[in-house]
């Protein structure tokens, strides 16, 4: 029994044949085409596993932002606007059906990872007043607990846009 009769049966008007010589053919690197087509859609469909776990991951919107600061002191005259950057957005997290007292509940949001301090002026000082304002400048963001001893957790007010009267 050859090839050619274990690729017919009954009835088969030799399709079934010449599906199974095409899939026989070669490729370059000496593979039967059937078989380089199935790796290439193997490599196609791992390719696509990767960029979908890699959106996922990368899926939240938790990075820097341009935020303008209008700071102000009762000890000086003026008002400066500081514009630097903070990070926002949101950050993947779950709500338990059941909290238990024994496993920690832990929010996750969006906060600095990275940050560095600048100073400006502030105009308008008297002499025995310090005139420098330190401020944050976030250089990385990550999701992660939000550190209560040195981060303001709460929403960021944006209705206040600029400085109070005295």
């Amino acid at each position: 029994m050859g090839r050619e009769d274990k690729a017919r049966g009954p009835g088969d008007s030799g399709a079934l044949h010449r599906i199974s010589q095409q899939a026989l053919v070669r490729s370059p690197a000496n593979q039967p085409l059937a078989l380089t087509i199935v790796t290439k859609l193997v490599n196609m469909h791992l390719f696509m596993v990767m960029l979908c776990l890699a959106l996922a991951h990368n899926g939240h919107s938790c990075g820097l932002t341009s935020i303008s600061i209008s700071v102000e002191s009762e000890e000086c005259r003026g008002c400066i606007t500081i514009n630097t950057t903070a990070c926002a957005g949101l950050c993947i997290t779950q709500e338990p059906v059941y909290k238990s007292s024994l496993a920690p509940y832990i929010q996750q949001t969006c906060n600095f990872r990275e940050v560095a301090y600048e100073k400006v002026h502030l105009p308008g000082c008297p002499d025995a007043v310090d005139p420098f304002f330190t401020y944050p400048v976030a250089l990385s963001c990550e999701c992660s607990q939000c550190n209560t001893d040195s981060t303001d957790c709460g929403p960021l007010n944006i209705e206040v846009t600029g400085c109070l009267a005295h």
